[in-house]
């Protein structure tokens, strides 16, 4: 797909994300990764990992981390 003069494509691969959404970015000479973040802390940060902040550390290209808009407090 072509929009703009961007060029985006769908892909589906197997494995830890971790590695795989590097791997794919190298492969392809990427200029960007856009990642989303659950914006987990503390023990689940801890526990689960945080999948973005490993692309950040690996990444050959840029990374821009999308968090999820939290709910006005009352």
């Amino acid at each position: 797909m072509q929009t703009g003069g961007v060029t985006a494509e769908a892909v589906v691969r197997h494995g830890d994300p971790r590695t795989v959404i590097v791997e794919e970015a190298e492969h392809w000479s990427a200029d960007l990764i856009v990642v989303g973040a659950r914006g987990y802390t503390g023990l689940a940060k801890f526990l689960m990992g945080s999948v973005s902040q490993a692309i950040v550390s690996g990444a050959p290209c840029s990374v821009m981390v999308v968090r999820r808009q939290l709910p006005a407090q009352q």
